[in-house]
């Protein structure tokens, strides 16, 4: 499956986020694809933080979970 295949860039971000994971990928490459659609509205830090821990939560059906910011994307 292409992630950033024209058909999938339709949709929520959370049913996006969901989609991906459960498709198998991690949630590394989930960030990525997701940040590469939201680049303009994910600026700062704590923005990128934000989008992580969801990604967390939503894998691991947790809402105390913390995800990471993939290198290279942290600033």
């Amino acid at each position: 499956m292409k992630l950033l295949a024209k058909e999938n860039l339709e949709q929520s971000v959370g049913d996006r986020i969901v989609m991906l994971l459960q498709a198998g990928h991690q949630q590394e490459e989930v960030f990525k694809d997701i940040y590469a659609q939201c680049a303009l509205s994910i600026e700062t830090k704590a923005q990128k933080q934000s989008l992580a821990d969801y990604i967390a939560v939503m894998d691991r059906m947790d809402v105390f979970a913390v995800g990471s910011i993939p290198e290279g994307l942290e600033s």
